[in-house]
């Protein structure tokens, strides 16, 4: 699952996802949650439709749910200290989550993920 809180931070999920060797379909099963936040639920036909305009595959635009929360809740459910990063965290579907790393996906963070699916 990866968190991101600006579009300028679109780049960094991008290249996690290719670090990760994740595809649009088939493979392990991943999404992007753009933390939008509560305020944008006033602009949100404007912002689903800004996502459906930026995110031109189907399979993406299936792969990404906009998180209209507070962002602090949201934050602080996950033990997450800002928005300045994006967020790398491998959850199984009970929810339980297992990492979850800061930051661009490098080398070591592929290493941190693998450990924890075993």
């Amino acid at each position: 699952m990866f968190i991101a809180y600006k579009r300028e931070q679109q780049p960094n999920i991008n290249a996690g996802v290719e670090k990760l060797e994740l595809h649009e379909t088939g493979g392990p099963a991943w999404v992007e949650l753009p933390v939008a936040g509560l305020g944008a639920v006033l602009f949100r036909s404007f912002v689903d439709n800004g996502m459906r305009s930026g995110i031109t595959s189907p399979e993406m635009r299936a792969r990404t749910i906009t998180i209209y929360s507070r962002r602090s809740a949201f934050n602080r459910a996950l033990g997450i200290p800002g928005r300045g990063e994006i967020y790398v965290a491998l959850v199984d579907p009970d929810g339980t989550v297992h990492a979850l790393i800061a930051g661009d996906v490098t080398e070591a963070k592929v290493e941190q993920l693998r450990a924890a699916c075993h």
